[in-house]
């Protein structure tokens, strides 16, 4: 709606929002070995949960102080790419190193 939409912006929890069963499972039986990079304040995709959920192969990484847009405001602001980058470095340098 609208107002999720809105909410979402502003980086509030989507009332009403509940998880997709579906994609939780998918989460888990991620078969290669993978990055998830999610922000410390992220309401969408709340850190303790993506951490609880992801599977064997997963690695969880929570930047600090950033938020579902990787941006340090109250909603959609600018990404904090100076943040970000390095996380996204370290996630491309295992690609070459991770074994199947």
């Amino acid at each position: 709606t609208a107002r999720d939409f809105g909410d979402l912006l502003l980086g509030r929890p989507i009332r009403d929002a509940a998880l997709d069963p579906r994609v939780i499972e998918r989460l888990e039986r991620i078969p290669v070995p993978a990055r998830i990079l999610v922000g410390e304040h992220d309401v969408v995709a709340p850190p303790h949960e993506v951490q609880r959920h992801a599977g064997a192969r997963a690695r969880v990484v929570v930047l600090p102080g950033l938020n579902h847009f990787f941006s340090r405001s109250s909603g959609a602001g600018a990404t904090d790419l100076p943040a970000l980058h390095p996380a996204l470095d370290a996630a491309f340098r295992d690609l070459g190193t991770t074994g199947s």
